[in-house]
C-alpha cells in the first residue's frame, strides 16, 4: 500500500519482476533504506535477465513483445 513508510514489499509480492535475483536485488535495496540510505525507485523488469528450465534452457534479457508493444515499439522487419 503506498503511503505506509514502514511497509516494504520484495519478491513476488510487489508484483514486478518474479525473479529470485530480482528479489535479493530488491532486499538489499530495503536493506539500505532501512539503513537510512535515500534511494528512488526505478523500473526494473525490462533489463533483468531471466531463464526457463527446459531442455535446452532458455535465456533472454531485455523487453517482452507485450511490453514493447505497451511502449510504442514495433516489430523490426525482417
Amino acid at each position: 500500500m503506498p503511503g505506509l513508510p514502514w511497509l516494504y514489499a520484495i519478491g513476488d509480492v510487489n508484483g514486478r519482476s518474479l525473479l529470485t535475483h530480482v528479489a535479493k536485488h530488491h532486499a538489499h535495496l530495503v536493506a539500505e533504506i532501512i539503513d537510512g540510505i535515500d534511494l528512488v525507485a526505478s523500473d526494473d523488469d525490462a533489463g533483468a535477465p531471466r531463464v526457463i528450465f527446459t531442455e535446452p534452457q532458455i535465456a533472454a534479457v531485455g523487453l517482452t513483445l507485450e511490453r514493447a508493444l505497451e511502449r510504442g515499439l514495433t516489430r523490426p522487419r525482417v
